[in-house]
Formats: structure tokens, sequence, C-alpha cells
């Protein structure tokens, strides 16, 4: 029986490409000539999904059954290319499922699913991101196997794998203030939750905390907190802010790897050793 490794092999691409393709996943980044080699040699190598095995038997899933497991990713394509943290996260799912050979793996963008879609043909489901706790009722119809990424969902309800933003917050500002640092600035961006229709700003812990320490301290100065979106291009937008204002903060906290990746850039550009 054909698998998706000996389409992959063919196609000199990987399983979990030709899983996604396979299962017309339109998120992936993929030329049409690829997608439609794969295609092409699943049709010639008489490949039938998982799926439609089953239907064809007309049977219960076995237990050695591949799941069907859907991710649905709060952040657009264009939110993704501007922060690749969620990226990072989509393509390590993806990488493991290949990896476990498993096979039906469904990618739903949020903004793109129809509002009154019900995700019944789904065994259980990863939400990569901040999506609001009714509009994950709306999508799921209360379904049992749901684990949030990056998100504090109802713990009693599902299963949570998310930063504890408060504390690594908290441990990165007190290091600053043990290496002789007392005037810190801040950089970060907005933290959003996501709906079918938009989403609303939320707080932010990492500069909540940043704030409640400051004013522990009787340091904290609001013109050295900088906010933006959490992209590369914001970071160094706001850190040339910061440097055009004049007497920059000795040490700054910045929200994200990426903010601080183009803050770095605006402070070499301005001759100033990091």
């Amino acid at each position: 029986m054909t698998t998706l490794k000996d389409i992959a092999h063919d196609a000199k691409v990987s399983v979990s490409t030709v899983s996604r393709v396979l299962n017309g996943d339109q998120t992936l980044a993929v030329s049409h000539t690829t997608r439609q080699n794969i295609l092409d040699i699943a049709k010639k190598l008489n490949y039938t999904p998982v799926r439609a095995r089953k239907a064809d038997q007309a049977e219960e899933k076995s237990p050695s059954e591949s799941p069907v497991i859907g991710v649905v990713v709060a952040q657009s394509i264009d939110e993704e290319l501007n922060d690749p943290f969620f990226s990072s996260i989509r393509k390590g799912i993806e990488k493991e499922y290949a990896k476990q050979g498993l096979s039906t793996l469904h990618t739903f963008r949020l903004r793109s699913m129809d509002k009154g879609t019900m995700l019944k043909e789904i065994d259980g489901l990863i939400v990569i991101g901040r999506i609001s706790p009714d509009t994950v009722e709306k999508m799921t119809n209360r379904m049992e196997h749901i684990v949030f990424i990056n998100h504090y969902a109802d713990e009693d309800l599902y299963d949570c794998v998310h930063v504890d933003f408060v504390r690594a917050a908290d441990r990165a500002i007190r290091h600053l203030q043990s290496l002789g640092y007392t005037h810190l600035g801040y950089i970060g961006g907005k933290e959003r939750e996501h709906y079918f229709e938009g989403n609303a700003v939320i707080e932010d812990e990492r500069q909540t905390t940043f704030m409640k320490r400051m004013q522990e301290t009787g340091a904290l100065h609001m013109e050295d907190i900088h906010i933006g979106e959490y992209s590369m291009q914001e970071g160094y937008t706001l850190m040339q802010q910061a440097i055009k204002k004049g007497k920059l903060p000795q040490a700054f906290f910045i929200g994200s790897d990426s903010m601080a990746i183009g803050a770095m850039r605006a402070l070499h550009e301005a001759g100033l050793h990091v």
C-alpha cells in the first residue's frame, strides 16, 4: 500500500508537505507546479487517503488508524511573516506529526473559516494563539480534545501549553538590576485575543510586569515605554524613536526576539554598542 513517505520520496518534498497538499491546505506556501506534481504522483501510485479508506470500508476507525487532527492558527499569514514565533510553532507541530507517521493534519486560519462551520470531522484540535472562548465554542461545539498553545484557556476543560510571562519578565528585569542597571526601558507589542471578525487588544503581561516592577523600585519612567506591534520592523522603528528622544535608558527589556533583532539593528546604525 502506498504511503505518504513514498509520495514524498518521488516528489522530493517532505512528508508534511505531501500531507498538507493532499488534505487541501491552502495556507501552505508551495508553488502550483509542486502541488500539482504531488497530486499527479499520488494518483499514479493509487494512493487512497485514510478518510477515504474509512468510508469505503464503512466501519469504525480502528485504534491503529491515524486520528484526524486540526490546527487552528489565530494569526493571518501576514502576521506570521512579521512575527515568526507563531509560524515556528505551526511548523514544529507539522514536523512532529509527520515524524509520528500520522497523515491527516488539517490547518485552518481563523479569519478564513466560515463563522458557522463546525469541525465535525476532526478528532482533536490544536489552537495556536489567543482565541476567545466564545469563538472556540462556536468553532468546536464543545469538542473534548483541544490543546491551546500560547494561551491560558479554561484549564478545567482544556490542556494548555504556555509561557509564564509574569515570572519570565520578572526574572529578566531582576537580572538587569542585579548587574547594576537602574534606568530601564521597555519595547513591546500589543497582545491580542482573536475572533472570527477580528481581534481586540488585551493585557500583555510582559509590559504590566515591567511597569509593576519598576514602580516598586521607584524607577518607572513612562517616556521609556515604547509600544507597537510584535515585529522586527516595529522593534527597529521604536528603538529609533527612543534614540531620537535622547537620554537612553541603560538597558532595555524587549518583549520578543524579533523586536529585539530590529532594536539592535537601530542601535548599531546609530553607532551604539550593545
